[in-house]
């Protein structure tokens, strides 16, 4: 009963934002993970909810990072998060001065909802609305999704 009680509590809503870290971003690496300085240890956080484009290669990677960077670079963030990737990255919500960044980089169009973690309603609404805007990654009439881009190099 009580392994079962465990097991009820990391899997609830309640948890999903159970631990913070906060810390000055030093390097966005993509359009979907940066390096946060925590104290004295550099932490890698993948933005959750979101898939961007992957660099080095594929198309619109660089302004993807781009964006990210101009949110972030530099800043003091504080990150919510639950768990870490088989990359030993935490998966997290990034928030800049009040800013959610995960958010921001789906609504200017640099980046998709993650559909294999993410089925929020909202979040595919954001999405939608970029690509009628031809926002970002958007002015591309038929942008690769990062997951399909990946699968390819993969199968090559």
């Amino acid at each position: 009963m009580i392994a079962a009680a465990c097991v009820l509590a990391v899997f609830t809503p309640a948890s999903a934002t159970a631990a913070q870290l906060s810390g000055r971003v030093v390097n966005v690496l993509d359009g979907d993970t940066i390096v946060v300085l925590v104290g004295r240890d550099q932490v890698r956080v993948r933005l959750a909810r979101i898939d961007a484009p992957e660099r080095p290669a594929q198309a619109f990677s660089v302004a993807s990072r781009d964006a990210l960077a101009s949110l972030v670079a530099g800043q003091a963030v504080r990150v919510s998060y639950s768990s870490t990737d088989q990359y030993g990255r935490v998966i997290g919500e990034v928030d800049a001065g009040g800013v959610n960044a995960n958010t921001q980089q789906l609504r200017q169009g640099w980046a998709w909802v993650f559909r294999t973690y993410n089925k929020n309603p909202l979040d595919m609404a954001l999405e939608v609305q970029a690509r009628d805007r031809r926002a970002g990654l958007w002015a591309d009439p038929r942008p690769i999704p990062p997951w399909e881009w990946r699968r390819a190099k993969r199968e090559r």
